[in-house]
């Protein structure tokens, strides 16, 4: 359950989800440069939260909506 499963990596960002429970998702994203990144939070494949940046990369919201979820303002 705690495996991350979806792996998406765009230019040098790379963003990592997996289950945690019952319509909830967690994960992760990091720059390979700078180590830059911070936590993501998913509710019924849609992100609630998120920590680590002011805003999240232009990437990373790629990569999350490349993985099936949406970004909670669509």
């Amino acid at each position: 359950m705690n495996e991350y499963d979806s792996i998406h990596r765009i230019g040098k960002w790379v963003t990592y989800i997996c289950e945690d429970g019952d319509k909830k998702h967690r994960g992760y994203f990091e720059h390979d440069d700078y180590g830059e990144g911070g936590g993501i939070w998913f509710y019924d494949w849609e992100l609630v939260d998120y920590d680590g940046v002011y805003e999240l990369p232009e990437e990373v919201e790629q990569a999350i909506k490349h993985l099936g979820f949406t970004l909670g303002e669509e």
